[in-house]
């Protein structure tokens, strides 16, 4: 069983009950922190012996949060990603730096943020196009570092090189790289600071993908912006959108997730649908073709939680269960094959 479960680039993570965490997928850097390198196709269990209660998998390194707030990380560290201070890869789970007690905690591609309880952002790691949002893009942070503007946010979330966030005032910002229009500010201008997301809109949830950015609101209403080459925006077209566009379709979700070129959601009632990029599967409607409008995803099951990485996905079911779907051929889906799948399978085969 799992309380947790989150997708990255080539491996995926969970959680037990107890606060065990399990990752599976690609090992090259150490990112499923069991000590080796070496690749799984089923879930391994991560070394140290910590009990976490939150966890994200990022491109090629993994962090999670312990109940009283420490963040520990594990696997590739090129860009300070781990927050150790150092770029040393760790195949193990070593704390972030500077004592900081975390209320919750994202992972991006190269990236990772946290909230503090006064609702602080914190970022640490590659920072090019200023995704750290601490307004020095080109300078990558080791250990955390404020995000800029004295805002207090509510939610934060760390996606490829842009960040996201809604804050205590309801307002919805972004930061980072905008070449695709993924800050929603209606314009392709990168801002390494928060700026003020287009449209007015009042959030309850937000999430920042790869190149494009998805929230929805209170009542259901979907929307995503930025790059849509694939369709990943959900509007029936696939023309880049600098700023909130409506998910087409009728449906009220209770969450999104996007991913590196496809969009992944939860509606109201649990039932999954996924559109954009298709050709791993990753939309999960037993075909291997582009969607640029929301596709269920087959199998009848209905999840509490679900996560999009790079072309796979992973969700839990209300009874635990972890299902994964999407490209494989590095395990990450975790079924014991590398067999990429259209399909939900469960995690452990």
């Amino acid at each position: 069983m799992l309380v947790a479960i989150s997708a990255g680039d080539e491996h995926s993570c969970g959680l037990e009950p107890d606060g065990v965490a399990l990752c599976w997928g690609n090992n090259d850097h150490g990112e499923l922190g069991d000590g080796t390198t070496v690749s799984s196709s089923v879930p391994v269990a991560v070394a140290g012996g910590h009990a976490f209660v939150e966890i994200g998998a990022g491109d090629d390194h993994t962090c999670a949060r312990t109940a009283d707030g420490g963040v520990f990380c594990w696997g590739g560290n090129a860009f300070g990603m781990l927050g150790d201070g150092t770029t040393r890869a760790r195949l193990s789970p070593v704390p972030v730096a500077g004592d900081l007690v975390f209320e919750s905690l994202t992972v991006g591609r190269f990236h990772a943020c946290g909230l503090t309880a006064d609702g602080t952002a914190w970022c640490w790691g590659r920072n090019q196009a200023g995704q750290i949002g601490d307004g020095t893009p080109g300078i990558d942070r080791r250990e955390p570092v404020p995000v800029a503007g004295e805002l207090a946010f509510s939610v934060v979330d760390a996606g490829q090189t842009h960040s996201c966030g809604i804050a205590d005032d309801g307002a919805a910002r972004c930061w980072g790289a905008n070449e695709f229009g993924q800050l929603g500010t209606g314009n392709t201008i990168a801002s390494p600071e928060p700026v003020l997301v287009a449209g007015g809109n009042a959030f309850a949830g937000i999430r920042a993908g790869w190149d494009h950015s998805c929230a929805w609101a209170a009542d259901g209403s979907g929307f995503c912006w930025g790059r849509n080459d694939e369709g990943q925006v959900g509007d029936g077209t696939t023309i880049d959108r600098p700023e909130p566009t409506p998910v087409e379709g009728g449906l009220a979700f209770g969450a999104i997730a996007p991913g590196w070129s496809h969009t992944c959601a939860l509606d109201i009632d649990g039932a999954a649908f996924c559109w954009g990029s298709g050709g791993k599967g990753e939309l999960g409607n037993d075909a291997f073709e582009n969607s640029p409008l929301p596709v269920a995803v087959v199998g009848g099951l209905t999840f509490t939680a679900i996560s999009a990485g790079d072309d796979h996905n992973c969700a839990l079911t209300p009874g635990r269960a972890g299902y994964c779907w999407g490209q494989n051929d590095e395990g990450h889906v975790g079924d014991g094959t590398l067999t990429n799948r259209a399909r939900p399978v469960r995690v452990g085969g």
